[in-house]
């Protein structure tokens, strides 16, 4: 009776009509006991702080799983591309202390002429300070995060990462099969221009996305030094070469081609035939004679040695990617004056010089892909589509489209169509080589830049 007297009591504080004891069914009384227990169980779990731990429980049982089931971790992936992200934009703070008599508008004048990656900026409460909004671009990654991105390149390539690591040893270089390994990287890319093997292919493209995470990285070091320093004027900021070189690392902002039909030469004392002939000659030498400073900074074991090629073996092989400084080496040889801009770093695009008189290191835009990008693109611009290129016009190669270029070449020779246009190119060095052609070019990459120079 007292058990009845509770049951009823309870189905009360549910609010529920309560019935004569006697007239509760079995059903009635099986569904409020079980409510008890499920009180008793959760009280029982808050009590004791236990819903903490048992979520931990339930998230390592789950990682388990995805270790431990290919099925369903990796192996449906294989069969499609992994999805990559856009160019990504934030916003960074850079800081000027402006002395007293400094002019806030000039300032900032100043740094909005200077790059349009400036946005906006703000005074401090008592205008000592200044803060410049800088917008910053990051270089397009996959859409999943950099270990899934890993474990996907290994899945999907072990086999020709094994193929190219026992190809480099047959040129006597050892690679090692770490997908994050530079060297092994670079030599992957290298293979676009030559291979048709699509596995192969695929895996450059791969790579050319891949490394953008440790490449954002570098972006995310520079930005944060940057903050954490004040400046004390704006010319002080856009003459820095850690900023010039942030400026230049960003994935690029496309501005249209021109179409240009003026037989005259758009670069001033510039003649494509000599830029050529260079080419023809040094195609696969490297002129370290004259341009020794990349040899000697690799510290190849014989830098005075004119006979190294990406086909030579031993000695003879050239240890360094040197694409854009063997297409400066042939623009300069055609007249293309150098640009020394001596209020600017090295890292600087508006420089484009090798070692001289002036500056005992090469410009970043004379032997960096992309660097040569940010220069030329702002002194001569482009062709309007690849189709218009003219022998002696310098060419620059995006593989994936993230923004970031990968290669330069030289157009040696013209045709009525993009396969009968001939180029040159070190890193992978060829001259109008059979089967080759600016066809194969596009083909391969997916952003193909022709500049107006030739």
């Amino acid at each position: 009776r007292q058990t009845e007297a509770r049951l009823s009591e309870s189905v009360t504080i549910m609010g529920v009509e309560p019935r004569k004891q006697h007239m509760l069914t079995t059903s009635e009384k099986y569904d409020i006991i079980m409510y008890k227990q499920k009180i008793f169980f959760w009280r029982f779990i808050v009590k004791r702080n236990l819903i903490q731990p048992l979520l931990s429980l339930l998230i390592v049982t789950m990682l388990i799983v995805s270790t431990f089931s290919p099925t369903l971790a990796a192996f449906d992936w294989l069969n499609t591309e992994l999805p990559k992200t856009q160019t990504v934009y934030e916003l960074a703070t850079i800081e000027l202390k402006l002395p007293s008599n400094a002019r806030m508008e000039q300032e900032i004048e100043l740094l909005s002429k200077a790059a349009q990656e400036f946005k906006s900026a703000a005074k401090s409460f008592d205008d000592s300070r200044l803060n410049s909004i800088l917008e910053v671009r990051y270089a397009s990654v996959y859409s999943v995060g950099r270990e899934t991105a890993r474990r996907y390149g290994y899945d999907k390539y072990q086999n020709v990462i094994d193929r190219l690591v026992a190809r480099a040893r047959r040129q006597g270089l050892e690679l090692s099969s770490n997908i994050d390994d530079l060297a092994l990287q670079e030599f992957a890319k290298a293979q676009l221009l030559s291979t048709t093997e699509t596995d192969v292919v695929g895996f450059a493209k791969f790579i050319d996305i891949y490394e953008n995470y440790a490449y954002n990285d570098e972006i995310r070091k520079i930005v944060a030094s940057l903050g954490a320093r004040t400046f004390a004027s704006a010319r002080e900021i856009i003459t820095d070469g850690e900023f010039n070189e942030l400026l230049v690392m960003m994935p690029i902002v496309e501005t249209k081609g021109y179409e240009y039909d003026d037989p005259d030469e758009p670069l001033e004392g510039y003649n494509a035939s000599r830029a050529v002939n260079y080419a023809a000659t040094w195609w696969n030498k490297t002129n370290n004679t004259e341009y020794g400073y990349y040899a000697t900074f690799h510290n190849h074991p014989t830098p005075t040695n004119n006979n190294m090629w990406s086909g030579g073996s031993g000695d003879n092989y050239r240890t360094w990617n040197d694409c854009a400084d063997f297409v400066s080496q042939c623009l300069a040889a055609g007249g293309a004056k150098a640009k020394h801009n001596l209020l600017y770093p090295i890292t600087s695009s508006a420089n484009w010089h090798c070692c001289d008189f002036w500056s005992a290191k090469p410009s970043h835009s004379w032997g960096g892909a992309h660097n040569f990008y940010a220069h030329w693109s702002s002194r001569v611009g482009f062709r309007y589509s690849p189709d218009m290129a003219r022998v002696g016009d310098p060419c620059s190669l995006d593989a994936n489209g993230d923004g970031v270029i990968d290669h330069t070449i030289i157009i040696v020779s013209g045709g009525n169509s993009l396969s009968g246009i001939k180029y040159a190119s070190h890193t992978n060095d060829q001259y109008a080589q059979p089967g080759k052609s600016l066809q194969t070019i596009c083909n391969a990459y997916e952003k193909v830049y022709v500049y107006r120079v030739g």
